[in-house]
């Protein structure tokens, strides 16, 4: 009988023209994304945005707590507890200090999960405009220069690229 349940399913996603598939090889999906993340490369933030734009992606936006979540925990599993790492997300504050964009939407960052004394470039007169995770904390958010080179995550929504039709 439970067969023909899931029969059922598929000839009315059928019917209706649409069955999604997963993610991409190699990509995890969660909520309404695709996430790629490889704890081997590093790269500074724009090239990782390039990177990630090879893909059709994105650094990760990071919108609210259980999403926070699922990232630490693609790079907790990748990473571990490395000393000093740290993974580069979508957001800088290039254009404002202190005012966190995302990239590609200028969205503000609305969700933070920052660590302890975070952001700190304004105290300190440093140059660190771009959002990362940061190993040291527990892989909680920091702002870093973008010159260093970091790990990172890439996020794509399921969309329509994602749809096999029926």
């Amino acid at each position: 009988m439970a067969n023909n349940g899931v029969l059922l399913y598929l000839l009315i996603a059928i019917a209706l023209g649409q069955v999604y598939s997963d993610c991409p090889k190699g990509w995890i999906h969660h909520d309404e994304s695709c996430y790629l993340f490889n704890p081997k490369d590093k790269y500074n933030w724009i090239e990782s945005q390039l990177l990630c734009a090879g893909h059709q992606a994105y650094l990760v936006h990071v919108e609210d707590n259980a999403e926070n979540i699922f990232v630490k925990g693609l790079i907790s599993q990748g990473l571990g507890g490395v000393s000093g790492a740290s993974v580069w997300m979508g957001a800088s504050d290039d254009v404002v200090e202190g005012q966190f964009l995302w990239y590609g939407t200028d969205e503000p960052v609305t969700f933070t999960d920052w660590g302890p004394g975070e952001p700190n470039s304004i105290p300190l007169h440093l140059d660190e405009d771009c959002l990362t995770y940061w190993g040291d904390w527990n892989w909680k958010w920091a702002d870093y220069d973008c010159h260093q080179q970091c790990n990172y995550v890439c996020e794509k929504p399921m969309d329509d690229g994602n749809v096999i039709v029926g």
